[in-house]
C-alpha cells in the first residue's frame, strides 16, 4: 500500500523582504559601479598625465573631482625622495632605465580591469657596457583595486649593441614563452661579460691559431698544417635557469696523432671536449700542441741519412786484403 507524503508550503515571501532583497542587490550594484568609476578615472587620470607632454592643470583638477579616492601627492620633498630611491636601486643592480612609457589599450567592460601596453628600454649594465640596450614591449592586465602586481600577458625582446647568437637567442625566447621579464634582465646581466670572455678569446691569434670564422679558432703546426678547429659556446641551461660555459674541437688525422702523442686525453679525440677544461685551458693546450708539433726529420726529409751509394755487395772468403805485418828478426 503507497503512502502518500506530505509537505509543507512554504508561504510567500513577504513585501519587507522582497524590499529588503532588491535593497541589498541595489546597494551591492551601486558599490561595484562607483568601484568601477573610481579606477576608470584613475585610468584617465594616469593616462592624461603620463601620455600627454603638455600637461593642462585644470585638467588634471577636473579628473581629480571626478573621483573620489585619487590624490595627487604635489610635496617636493616626496619627488625628491622618488628620484633618490631610483638612483640608488640603479647604483646597487647598475641597471639603468633609460626609457619608459605605458599606455592604457583598453578597459575592460563590466569590470575595474584595463589592458596596458608597455615599453621599458633599460641598459643592463651601464658601467662596462654601455652600447647594450634591451627594449621589452609587453602587455598587462590590471586591477587597482585589489592592490596586487600587473599580470604579463605578452612580452616581446629586441636587442640592441649586439650581435644575437644562436645561444643568446635560445634565452630570449624562453623569457618570452613564459613572460620573465625579470629574468630576462638577469640573464643579459650574466651573459655580457661571458661573452666579452669569449670575445677576447677569439682576438687570441698567433703563428699557431687564428680566427677562421665568426666563431671558430684554428689551430695550426709549422708546417701549415691543420691540427684543430675549436668553437666556444655559452648555452642556456632551463634546469637552472643560467648560463654554462662549454666548447667543441674538432680534431684531424694530424691533430689526433699529435694530442696522442703528447698523452693528452682521449676524451678529446673521442667526445671533441674534455669536461674538466675551461675555456682558457683549451686555448692554452690546443695552442702547445700546435707548438710542439714542430718539423722532425719524418716529416721533412731533412737530416736523413742517405745509403744509397753504399756498397751491399759480401766480398769472397779469402778475398780479403791482409796488412803485411813487420816480422821480428831473433837474435
Amino acid at each position: 500500500m503507497a503512502f502518500k507524503r506530505f509537505k509543507l508550503r512554504n508561504d510567500p515571501p513577504s513585501e519587507v523582504e522582497k524590499f529588503s532583497k532588491m535593497k541589498s542587490k541595489l546597494e551591492t550594484f551601486i558599490e561595484k559601479h562607483e568601484e568601477n568609476a573610481g579606477s576608470f578615472s584613475k585610468y584617465l587620470l594616469e593616462s592624461k598625465v603620463l601620455e600627454s607632454d603638455n600637461l593642462d592643470p585644470s585638467e588634471v583638477r577636473e579628473l581629480m573631482e571626478v573621483s573620489k579616492n585619487v590624490r595627487l601627492d604635489w610635496e617636493e620633498q616626496s619627488e625628491k625622495l622618488a628620484k633618490s630611491n631610483l638612483r640608488e636601486i640603479e647604483s646597487l643592480t647598475e641597471i639603468h632605465v633609460e626609457n619608459c612609457q605605458a599606455k592604457i589599450e583598453k578597459v575592460l567592460d563590466g569590470s575595474n580591469e584595463c589592458i596596458k601596453n608597455w615599453t621599458v628600454e633599460i641598459q643592463p649594465d651601464k658601467n662596462n657596457f654601455p652600447n647594450v640596450l634591451v627594449r621589452q614591449e609587453f602587455t598587462s592586465l590590471e586591477n587597482p583595486a585589489t592592490g596586487g602586481m600587473p599580470e604579463i600577458t605578452r612580452l616581446e625582446v629586441d636587442i640592441e649593441g649586439m650581435d644575437v647568437d644562436t645561444d643568446l637567442d635560445e634565452g630570449l625566447k624562453y623569457c618570452e614563452n613564459n613572460l620573465e621579464p625579470q629574468l630576462l634582465t638577469r640573464l643579459m646581466q650574466e651573459y655580457l661579460p661571458l661573452n666579452q670572455e669569449r670575445q677576447d678569446m677569439y682576438k687570441t691569434t698567433s703563428k699557431y691559431c687564428n680566427l677562421r670564422s665568426g666563431n671558430m679558432i684554428e689551430f695550426t703546426n709549422s708546417m701549415g698544417s691543420v691540427l684543430a678547429n675549436i668553437c666556444f659556446l655559452i648555452q642556456f641551461n632551463k634546469r637552472s635557469l643560467s648560463w654554462v660555459c662549454s666548447w667543441m674541437c674538432k680534431l684531424t688525422d694530424s691533430g689526433t696523432i699529435a694530442c696522442s702523442s703528447l698523452h693528452l686525453p682521449s676524451e678529446l679525440a673521442r667526445t671533441g671536449t674534455v669536461t674538466t677544461w675551461d675555456w682558457a685551458r683549451a686555448m692554452d693546450t690546443l695552442s702547445k700542441v700546435a707548438r710542439l708539433d714542430a718539423e722532425t726529420p719524418a716529416k721533412t726529409g731533412a737530416g736523413v741519412c742517405d745509403f744509397s751509394s753504399l756498397d751491399t755487395d759480401t766480398p769472397a772468403r779469402g778475398e780479403e786484403t791482409r796488412k803485411k805485418m813487420t816480422k821480428r828478426k831473433l837474435n
